[in-house]
């Protein structure tokens, strides 16, 4: 309910003008369907009057659910430029020492990922309202037909509520546990582009730029971290530095054993991202 507070104090004009025209919209696919119903058993001189009624009535949902899905885009965008602001302000105002402890992966995931999920959410809220009204109207539109079938239907709508309810308890569940997960794998992709700059030249850093995009990319494409997934970095003189996700390759091999020295650099350089594991992997030599 917070997040829906938001939305509407950013822009409530907006925010209800979209939900209007939601709400219109499942409506009216309500009303399509109790017109071709109707239409079925037409009365003597009335098929003009519905095929007419029938049409304009597509016309206006269509157009409804139109402007709900175009407010509701523009509207993201200015969420996720107000919530990047304010989230950028409230970072500034927090004790350096409290920013060192979060780390800067955490503030980066929030400021990107996070930010980019409530604006999806924005996006889904005409979904609810179209398929909120279409619930409310049909059920409406059932009890006019026969009671009992909509009394039937609403007993099967409800175990399904119960059911999907305790699904969804589990998924959030798990959600957060990759939400967790996903902050330590960005902590580790901060690890090797910091680790690089601090021991890396200028000049250097951007020779091998696009080289560092194509490494990040193939991290990335492994979408979600998992417990006691193994991340492998490794050095083939006939194909190049490789990146295997529990033994599996990720992304292409990248050319150019000047990249691994360079990336051998973030544990072994003058400024490694772990001085003691330096100091373990070099046998306690200093």
């Amino acid at each position: 309910m917070r997040i829906l507070k938001f939305f509407f104090h950013l822009q409530s004009s907006h925010m209800s003008l979209a939900i209007l025209a939601g709400i219109l919209s499942g409506v009216g696919n309500v009303l399509f369907i109790a017109v071709v119903n109707t239409a079925i058993h037409p009365r003597a001189g009335a098929l003009g009057v519905r095929a007419s009624f029938l049409i304009s009535l597509c016309c206006v949902v269509v157009l409804f659910r139109f402007m709900s899905d175009v407010i509701l885009i523009r509207l993201s965008e200015r969420i996720v430029f107000e919530l990047r602001l304010r989230l950028s302000r409230a970072i500034l105002m927090v004790p350096l020492r409290r920013t060192e402890i979060l780390g800067n992966h955490a503030l980066f995931a929030t400021l990107t990922e996070d930010v980019g999920r409530l604006a999806e959410l924005a996006l889904n809220i005409p979904n609810v309202c179209v398929n909120g009204a279409i619930v409310i109207a049909g059920i409406g539109y059932l009890f006019y037909l026969s009671p009992r079938v909509m009394l039937t239907v609403v007993g099967v709508i409800s175990l399904g509520v119960v059911v999907y309810s305790y699904i969804r308890i589990q998924a959030v569940e798990h959600f957060q546990r990759a939400r967790e997960r996903q902050g330590e794998l960005m902590k580790h992709f901060r690890a090797l582009t910091d680790g690089m700059k601090d021991n890396l030249s200028e000049a250097e850093m951007k020779a091998f730029e696009p080289r560092i995009k194509q490494l990040l990319a193939a991290m990335n494409s492994m979408q979600e971290a998992k417990k006691g997934m193994r991340i492998t970095l490794d050095w083939l003189s006939a194909v190049g530095t490789t990146v295997t996700v529990d033994g599996r390759a990720s992304g292409l091999p990248i050319l150019g054993d000047d990249f691994y020295r360079a990336l051998l650099k973030i544990w072994l350089g003058d400024k490694p991202v772990q001085p003691d594991l330096k100091n373990a992997l070099l046998g306690g030599k200093q």
